[in-house]
């Protein structure tokens, strides 16, 4: 008896034990199967929800702690499961993964119970199947996936499952499940997977169609991103958002840690907190896991940033570093490769910090030394100056700086050049004529007159004509052209070119370069160009990459001032493409002034996303290189804004250019007209003349009355300035001084762009005055160039006189599209039929400022033919706003249907 009470005893035990686990396993299983929450500064980035949306059948997100794999596959989840369209019919199924999961028997239990919480009962048989086989003590892990897989594929209806924090499925037979199951993938389901890095091989299945990776290089911030997420939070601080990009890298946990820490009443006296909370963050997340002999290593290697193996043995005093390599790439531990430099990789920065917190100063100047001495040896100029300048090495840098000084102004690095001079102090530099020389280029070069002025008068100028001919004729043509002596500066640059020997390539490109904007400036391209192909056959000649780059950026202006806009894109390109075969930091100098350029060609073509992209990427580089080429990209983004109707944004742009100049001890003469210029034209937007005024009237304070005083760095300049008054002109309705103004003689030696802007203004100007006939000559010019070239110029934006007067003015005669058409004739005559009926018939440059950039969108997608439920998923909107979006577009083009909406819009040129 007393053993019959036991044995009941110990059954009911064992049930209420077995009732209790699964009451347990079911709270883990609803923890692990819930999306997490975004976080309180979450930024939506649609163009990566969309790339999902789009993405392979098996998409995996891969790139180290902190770079919001999980909350973007979060939001887009809950677009994707939670939608409230009645047609939606997507089932979800999300799995958060941990250590518990290394083993198979739990992943796949863990996996079904999650399934049986989406659709009650779909994962029975395969659960009855895992525990019979488990009774039996062999899991049959393949049969009661397949039992699984074929359920889900019976649901008839789109399937997602998410796996997040892969990483943690190391273990063989754990790793199996997680193969099979993208292997047997049914077609209904999407297996979406985030992980820090690979756990396992995936051998044959890296080749599966079916398979996509979204790396780092996409989930991290663009500079564009970090400073709409710091708009969001109300920092309006576009320095800020360069400083963040530049120590963040786009890392979004570290923009996050550090809006935390900003939030903290101490800020911004307490920078420590910031560092000790990212210490705590990197420590946690990434370091505390590593073997200690890797993080040993990782220590070690932490001051030179970017390393390869052999640089990584000689600084170490090691012969295997190509294993612990390995095994840093393989875990993913914020390291990248370098573009175009087979075995390099780099450090993020961040990691780079908390590293060397571990080591002593001593031990890290040591670092820097041996890293100097590898550097120059392998030939890397650009990373040896960065060593030398970190390992405080004076003298010994100097010699070898010296015997390389031509190389490393070819390099093309002179925020890295003033850095280490300043470091060095200017009595080491003082006792070389060859680093004096050095220095007083890389100023030059980066406009600070003022610094060039006090140095040049301790040269030894005996010494430097008798050891370094062409030199100082060289250094006087470039002073000369800043000071707006370009007669002068032609003469100096060209005897500069006779006596310089050919071993200073470097400086002979320089010449040829500052001759081909001279030459640009004076409205003479054609010359420019001839200058322009003999630095690009020196630096050829020579194997200097950087400046055929360099060059090249000249050779698309030319081309663009000719006319050749379609060229000009090419040379861009031809020019972007060269510059991957640039170690890193060398590439920056080059490579942010032809993004920028691309940039501006892509505003004229009328991709002002795409423009809007590129000055953005082009000024974050241009900040760490110290380009004054810089000011284009803030000018687009403030030209950008006043197409949208946002003057204050515009001056806010153009403000931080300004300081950002003052900041970098840039010479006045050499910014502050263009400057002007450009604000004149925001203030016109903002409908503030008499400011307007003001500005343009700075710019001629001195002897040129168009400006064009140390105008080589905007060679449009001048053509600009005619633009800008021609504006101020039509708002006083002074229409012959405007004619005057831009008369073709005055126009045919500008920039092309500047002719065409000049040509339509004129045609406008004709119309207002009534001359239809010569109007409509002037216009089809225009349209002929414009058309030839793929240019879409939004004029109405500066064409400051009220829309209906434009129209009624020149609205009868716009009707052409094509420069093929006959335009239709209608005699124009103030308040007549002809006037009235001519308010009907909307210009082309008027109807797409009519229509707002989102409106311009949504047209493009009609004309695609896209439904207006597949407008509002492109650009995640509601269809309600697509709708009324819509109704707009016909009102605004006079349209009663799409049709005719996209027979109008096509006729008029606005798609």
């Amino acid at each position: 008896m007393a053993l019959m009470k036991t044995a009941a005893f110990n059954s009911d035990q064992k049930a209420w034990l077995s009732t209790l686990d699964q009451k347990v396993l079911s709270s883990w299983v609803a923890l692990k199967s819930k999306a997490i929450e975004l976080p309180e500064h979450f930024l939506a980035r649609p163009e990566l929800s969309q790339k999902l949306s789009q993405s392979k059948a098996i998409t995996w997100l891969l790139a180290p702690a902190g770079y919001g794999k999980s909350v973007l596959l979060s939001d887009w989840y809950g677009q994707q499961v939670n939608s409230k369209d009645a047609s939606n019919d997507t089932l979800g199924l999300w799995l958060t993964l941990d250590s518990k999961d290394n083993h198979e028997a739990f992943l796949l239990r863990h996996l079904l119970e999650a399934a049986n919480k989406m659709v009650a009962g779909v994962a029975t048989d395969a659960l009855a199947h895992w525990l019979a086989t488990m009774n039996q003590g062999s899991l049959d892990c393949e049969e009661v996936l397949l039992l699984f897989l074929d359920e889900l594929a019976s649901l008839n209806c789109p399937l997602i499952v998410v796996l997040d924090n892969v990483h943690e499925i190391e273990d063989p037979a754990a790793w199996q499940v997680i193969q099979s199951l993208m292997t047997q993938l049914p077609g209904n389901m999407r297996l979406l997977m985030a992980s820090r890095f690979i756990p396992n091989a995936l051998g044959r299945l890296r080749l599966d169609p079916r398979l996509e990776f979204i790396k780092q290089q996409d989930l991290a911030f663009d500079f564009q991103q970090v400073t709409a997420w710091l708009q969001q939070a109300d920092i309006y601080d576009q320095q800020q958002a360069f400083n963040l990009m530049e120590r963040m890298q786009g890392w979004p946990a570290g923009l996050g840690l550090w809006l935390l820490c900003r939030e903290n009443a101490s800020w911004p006296e307490d920078l420590g907190h910031e560092r000790e909370q990212l210490a705590d963050y990197l420590m946690g997340e990434v370091l505390s896991g590593l073997e200690p002999q890797l993080k040993e290593f990782l220590i070690r290697i932490a001051p030179l940033t970017s390393f390869n193996e052999i640089l990584c043995n000689e600084v170490l005093g090691i012969e295997d570093s190509s294993r612990w390599i390995q095994q840093l790439v393989h875990h993913n531990l914020f390291i990248d490769s370098i573009d175009q430099r087979l075995g390099w990789f780099t450090l993020h920065p961040l990691l780079a910090e908390l590293l060397c917190q571990y080591s002593s100063e001593q031990d890290r100047e040591k670092t820097h030394l041996a890293a100097f001495h590898s550097l120059k040896q392998q030939g890397f100029r650009v990373e040896a100056l960065q060593h030398a300048r970190l390992g405080k090495l004076t003298q010994e840098a100097a010699l070898w700086i010296e015997s390389e000084v031509d190389r490393i102004i070819a390099d093309l690095d002179f925020a890295a050049v003033l850095a280490w001079c300043d470091f060095v102090g200017s009595d080491i530099i003082a006792s070389s004529a060859r680093l004096q020389l050095m220095q007083i280029w890389s100023l030059l070069l980066t406009f600070q007159y003022a610094a060039v002025g006090r140095l040049i008068n301790q040269l030894d100028t005996h010494q430097i004509e008798m050891h370094y001919p062409g030199q100082l004729l060289a250094l006087r043509g470039f002073i000369a052209r800043g000071e707006g002596d370009y007669g002068q500066a032609r003469s100096l640059c060209e005897l500069a070119l006779r006596e310089l020997p050919e071993d200073r390539f470097p400086i002979r490109v320089l010449m040829c370069s500052t001759l081909c904007n001279i030459e640009l400036v004076s409205q003479k391209p054609e010359n420019a160009r001839l200058w322009n192909r003999l630095a690009i056959d020196i630096a050829r000649q020579h194997q200097a990459l950087s400046l055929e780059v360099f060059s090249l950026f000249d050779y698309a202006r030319v081309e663009q001032y000719r006319g050749h806009l379609l060229r000009s894109a090419e040379v861009v390109d031809q020019g972007l493409e060269l510059t991957l075969r640039l170690p890193q930091q060398a590439r920056l100098f080059p490579h942010a002034r032809l993004i920028i350029y691309r940039a501006f060609i892509r505003w004229l073509k009328g991709d002002i996303e795409g423009a809007r992209q590129d000055a953005y990427i082009g000024i974050n580089e241009a900040n760490r290189c110290r380009d004054v080429i810089v000011l284009y990209g803030y000018s687009l983004l403030a030209l950008i804004h006043i197409m949208k109707q946002e003057g204050k944004a515009a001056l806010a742009i153009i403000a931080e250019a300004e300081r950002l100049m003052q900041r970098w001890q840039v010479s006045e003469q050499v910014y502050k007209n263009w400057i002007d210029i450009v604000k004149a034209n925001i203030w016109m937007a903002l409908g503030k003349w008499n400011r307007a005024e003001e500005c343009l009237d700075r710019v001629t304070k001195g002897d040129d009355p168009l400006g064009t005083n140390h105008a080589e760095l905007f060679p449009m300049q001048s053509g600009l300035y005619r633009l800008s008054c021609a504006r101020l002109l039509f708002q006083k309705k002074e229409y012959s001084n405007v004619i005057q103004l831009l008369d073709r003689v005055a126009l045919k030696k500008q920039a092309s762009i500047i002719q065409l802007s000049g040509t339509l203004f004129q045609a406008v100007a004709y119309a207002l005055k009534g001359e239809v006939s010569k109007a409509k000559q002037v216009w089809q010019q225009g349209l002929k160039f414009a058309e030839q070239e793929k240019i879409k110029l939004d004029l109405s934006q500066f064409i400051s006189i009220s829309v209906s007067d434009l129209e009624s003015a020149i609205g009868s005669m716009l009707t052409v599209t094509t420069v093929s058409q006959e335009p239709r004739h209608t005699d124009y005559k103030p308040g007549s039929k002809a006037e009235l009926s001519a308010q009907s018939a909307v210009p082309v440059f008027i109807e797409a400022s009519n229509l707002s950039v989102r409106e311009q969108e949504v047209l493009g997608l009609i004309a695609e033919g896209y439904s207006n439920q597949g407008i509002a998923d492109q650009l995640f909107i509601s269809l309600h706003t697509v709708k009324t979006h819509a109704r707009k577009i016909n009102a605004k083009l006079g349209a009663k249907s799409r049709t005719q909406a996209i027979v109008k819009a096509r006729e008029r040129m606005i798609i």
